[in-house]
């Protein structure tokens, strides 16, 4: 079952274990993200399992996507829309994690990470865009698209 809705919030520490616990559970049977304990210094990790979602964000919060991909095939994401003027990347974007590859084989896949924080309150979205860059949108291309609201 996909979330419709990804979400943030805040947690009362004395029932931090268990919540965590539970939500835990709950996120890795109904696609969800958990809740986070402090909006102004968290962040909200997504997924492609999160597509179509809507990610809810506070103020100076920070998104982190992660795309699972194969460079080595020359496929890549790429962030081909970002609307609306809520959210802005960090840093180098994207960041490319191999996955570990203990026989060293070739070919292995990894992660291709985003950091994005907040930057003003409103409706956005953000959409990637699984494909081959010198292929200029012909031929295979898979797209996942995040709606974004920051409040």
């Amino acid at each position: 079952m996909q979330s419709d809705r990804v979400a943030a919030g805040r947690v009362n520490r004395a029932n931090f274990t268990p919540m965590v616990v539970a939500l835990a559970l709950l996120g890795s049977s109904a696609g969800c993200v958990p809740l986070i304990d402090d909006p102004k210094q968290s962040v909200i990790e997504i997924t492609e399992k999160d597509a179509g979602a809507t990610v809810d964000l506070e103020a100076n919060q920070q998104l982190w996507v992660r795309l699972e991909g194969n460079r080595t095939t020359g496929f890549q994401w790429l962030l081909v829309d970002q609307t609306g003027g809520v959210i802005e990347t960090v840093g180098e974007a994207p960041r490319y994690e191999t996955e570990p590859n203990p026989l060293s084989m070739l070919g292995g896949g990894g992660t291709e990470n985003w950091t994005f924080r907040t930057i003003k309150p409103g409706l956005g979205l953000i959409r990637f865009e699984y494909r081959r860059p010198w292929e200029n949108g012909r031929g295979d291309i898979h797209s996942v698209l995040f709606n974004i609201k920051v409040r």
